[in-house]
């Protein structure tokens, strides 16, 4: 859990904007970039679903990267993954979810 941890702190500091901590750590199972291709978010929303093909990490790095795509679609496969059987997973859904909402809902809505 404590790794699961480290890495979604580590996700939510390059959406921010943030330099990784050790930028020659490479991860194999990192989520494409979903932000133009249709295909890696097809593939992020199968990846977030739990199930025993999917493990932890992969439904974590699901979650956040269908935060970044600013897909109104991602919205819920997130929401479904809020009740993941995984705390950490729950919580990556929330945050892909808020930074989803930032970025897709106008100003107005949220006054």
């Amino acid at each position: 859990m404590e790794q699961d941890l480290d890495r979604l702190a580590d996700v939510e500091g390059r959406l921010a904007g943030r330099p990784r901590v050790d930028e020659d750590r490479h991860d194999p199972e990192r989520e494409p970039d979903v932000a133009d291709d249709p295909a890696a978010l097809a593939l992020a929303k199968e990846r977030i679903q739990e199930t025993p093909k999917n493990d932890t990490t992969v439904r974590i790095g699901a979650a956040l990267s269908l935060g970044a795509s600013n897909d109104d679609s991602a919205a819920d496969p997130l929401c479904n993954a809020l009740s993941d059987s995984n705390e950490v997973v729950r919580q990556a859904a929330a945050v892909a979810l808020k930074r989803l909402l930032d970025v897709t809902m106008p100003y107005h809505v949220y006054r």
